[in-house]
């Protein structure tokens, strides 16, 4: 609970989904045992149900390729409000 109405901006800070069990030492360069799917399209549209209660003004992300952002352009309702 951060004890805040909203927050300003909302980011996915890397497309990456890690196991639960991942090394904290390896956080910085992941092992590839431990990356998991990732379904950005529902974790995009999860970010946009924020910014339509209220619980974010912006949504944006982070650390994304080009090719990752064109994808999400294809499917967003609402486009990223930062490309950090």
């Amino acid at each position: 609970d951060l004890q805040l109405e909203y927050l300003d901006l909302f980011l996915i800070h890397w497309p990456v989904k890690l196991i639960k069990e991942a090394s904290l030492e390896n956080l910085v360069a992941p092992k590839e045992e431990e990356f998991l799917p990732l379904d950005l399209k529902s974790t995009w549209e999860g970010m946009e149900k924020c910014v339509e209660t209220g619980l974010t003004k912006a949504i944006g992300v982070s650390n994304f390729s080009s090719k990752k952002i064109k994808a999400l352009l294809n499917y967003a309702r609402i486009p990223p409000a930062v490309n950090q």
